[in-house]
């Protein structure tokens, strides 16, 4: 029994000792609380900054290091977002509004498949003398006239206080995003074009228009919103067989087609110079590829548009490229806390967004199945098989909680679907797609796009049988919010701790999920 406690108290000593893990966790508990803690700024900074230097002084003293680090963290998160509130105040609108005319500013397009969700500013009310939101959210269900950032326009509006009931986190991000209302837009007219369009706008245009030239649409729709990021080119149909098979992410530009890019273009620059040996025996190869790969990754982020997730995953991947050139391992735990750390110091409101929180929540479980399986001594075949199959497990059920809080429904075949299909996506279409791309200025692209047609076809086929499979689709009610935090903070400490006591996360993962059943 002594020996017991003996062992915990020192795996506590060496929890408490790693340090980083603790500041973020109590860092975004800091920024959680700006809910229920109404103070000043000034006075929370204040406090966050004795806390700080007292731990500085007293940074050899363990337990008591410790307590002052925490909460350092907690009030400097908790100082943070409040100065973001306080300076980030805007009009909200109180009361519905119908039929309204404005001239507005389009900041922002969203197209969907079926609909265009237009951010509305330098708006023109009717009522000047009111308060009246200074930005607006509308969605516009036709795709004629297609609109673009920057065009001036002339709107029938229908518009309504901003509810959190299905999501209050997406309330929140409206907030911060200074979105005083929601609504519908039924009629809207081009006062004043754009003349905006970038050279990487008529980039995206051409191989759109090329693609529906020489492939048919079933495959083109597909085919070049994988390239250019444009999602209004799939149909909704299309879009439903695969939200239904669990496997809709594939079909945006994310993180997923940013690393395949990345990764395909290293591999290919590193074996290309193999074939000229006195390139491969003077220079270092790995730091050729891993410039040039960055080249490409980022010249593929602005064609297809500089969208949110991609420009995170870039970063990320930017990091790893980084430390291939002064190496060092860069992609690590360790790692991703910093950048998490980072992004949250200049965007604490980022904590609310469900892209931070799938991105995140994906990358930590991702580099601790990889990190496990490097320390395994398993064979190479057995440790990529195993791999594979725990990544689409694992990762799938800790996104799982979140996708529940913030849409209500599950979809219980996606791990299937993913790892059916997504291979033939890392592995065959998206590269065929890459170098099809890459060949168009010479004009033998043709008969790689007809080869990832193919693909798309013999996957779509797949995917519409897995799309007709019972309980497809599960909607199931509101998840709440405490719920989902216990089940967070549980999994991150299972993948950020170092010692058995990591399993104390498993407590209160179960503890939310019981909450959140009995809630």
């Amino acid at each position: 029994m002594m020996s017991l406690w003996n062992k915990i108290i020192s795996f506590g000593k060496m929890e408490l000792a790693n340090r980083l893990p603790w500041a973020l966790m109590t860092y975004m508990l800091g920024i959680l609380a700006c809910f229920y803690l109404k103070t000043s700024g000034i006075i929370l900074l204040g406090i966050a900054l004795i806390n700080g230097i007292l731990f500085f002084v007293l940074r050899r003293r363990l337990i008591l290091s410790w307590i002052l680090l925490i909460s350092f963290s907690f009030f400097l998160g908790l100082a943070n977002i409040t100065a973001r509130i306080d300076f980030n105040r805007h009009p909200i609108l109180i009361s519905p509004l119908y039929q309204e005319q404005i001239t507005a500013t389009i900041l922002e397009n969203q197209p969907l498949m079926d609909r265009q969700i237009l951010t509305l500013g330098q708006i023109h009310w009717n009522s000047p003398d009111m308060k009246m939101p200074i930005k607006i959210k509308v969605h516009y269900k036709q795709m004629k006239p297609f609109l673009h950032t920057g065009d001036t326009i002339k709107a029938t509006v229908s518009i309504y206080p901003p509810n959190g009931d299905f999501s209050p986190a997406y309330k929140r991000q409206l907030w911060f995003n200074q979105i005083g209302g929601t609504g519908i837009a039924t009629k809207i007219e081009v006062i004043t074009p754009s003349s905006d369009f970038s050279p990487l706008f008529k980039m995206r245009t051409f191989i759109n228009n090329h693609l529906f030239q020489i492939l048919p649409f079933s495959q083109a729709e597909i085919a070049a919103p994988l390239i250019t990021g444009e999602q209004k080119l799939i149909s909704p149909k299309t879009y439903q067989i695969y939200r239904r098979a669990g496997i809709a992410h594939v079909l945006s530009v994310s993180g997923f087609h940013m690393a395949l890019l990345a990764t395909f273009l290293f591999f290919m620059i590193r074996s290309f110079c193999a074939f000229f040996p006195r390139i491969a025996l003077y220079y270092n190869t790995k730091k050729i590829a891993a410039v040039v790969a960055f080249i490409g990754t980022f010249l593929y982020l602005g064609l297809s548009g500089f969208q949110i997730p991609a420009i995170r995953a870039f970063v990320m991947i930017a990091l790893v490229f980084l430390g291939v050139l002064i190496e060092r391992p860069v992609l690590s735990l360790y790692s991703l806390m910093v950048v998490a750390f980072g992004v949250l110091l200049i965007f604490p409101q980022a904590l609310f967004s469900i892209s931070f929180q799938l991105s995140f929540m994906a990358v930590m479980v991702l580099v601790t199945v990889c990190q496990y399986l490097n320390e395994r001594t398993w064979p190479r075949f057995v440790k990529i098989s195993m791999g594979f199959i725990a990544l689409n497990i694992f990762v799938s059920s800790a996104l799982t909680p979140f996708i529940l809080y913030h849409f209500h429904q599950w979809m219980p075949y996606g791990v299937l679907g993913n790892m059916l299909f997504s291979g033939a996506f890392s592995f065959f279409i998206m590269p065929l797609l890459f170098i099809g791309a890459l060949l168009i200025p010479f004009g033998i692209d043709t008969p790689i796009f007809h080869l990832a047609g193919w693909g798309l076809d013999v996957v779509r086929s797949g995917v519409e049988r897995l799309a007709h499979f019972p309980y497809v689709e599960i909607h199931v009610s509101s998840f709440s919010s405490m719920s989902l935090c216990l089940i967070a903070f549980g999994l991150m400490m299972l993948c950020l701790m170092r010692t058995p006591l990591k399993w104390l996360g498993s407590l209160l993962i179960l503890t939310g999920t019981l909450f959140g059943i009995l809630s």
